[in-house]
């Protein structure tokens, strides 16, 4: 009996199956949260370095100049760190385009007949 409960579910199982569809989509998700994280970055950073710049304008002690020094380093190093965001986001856009599938005309060229052309489905992945 003990058998046959374990056995029901493991055989009733549905596999997930990735198709090339949900993987796209899947990858197209992905690169649009890292894009969006990029572009948070880069605007904090440049937010506070624009900041940082009009303080240190207006400081009148050097206690102010430092904080500001501080705050302007702070806002280049966000706006350096969103760069590995926005090439993740390109390098996972690019494996969903080439997920995609399309037509193109293939070469063909039988040995005792003459070369033709006929078109092709075909589909390629890289990772």
């Amino acid at each position: 009996m003990f058998v046959l409960c374990v056995s029901i579910p493991a055989a009733t199982a549905q596999p997930t199956v990735k198709t090339t569809e949900n993987l796209k989509k899947e990858l197209l998700e992905q690169s649009r949260i890292y894009r969006n994280a990029g572009w948070i970055l880069f605007g904090l950073g440049t937010t506070t370095m624009v900041t940082s710049t009009i303080i240190l304008i207006g400081a009148t002690s050097n206690d102010t100049e430092y904080d500001a020094a501080g705050w302007f380093l702070l806002g280049t190093t966000c706006s350096l760190s969103s760069v590995p965001f926005f090439v993740i986001s390109g390098s996972k856009a690019r494996k969903a385009a080439m997920l995609s599938g399309g037509i193109k005309i293939e070469k063909v060229s039988p040995v005792l007949a003459r070369a033709r052309t006929i078109p092709a489905v075909g589909i390629r992945v890289d990772f």
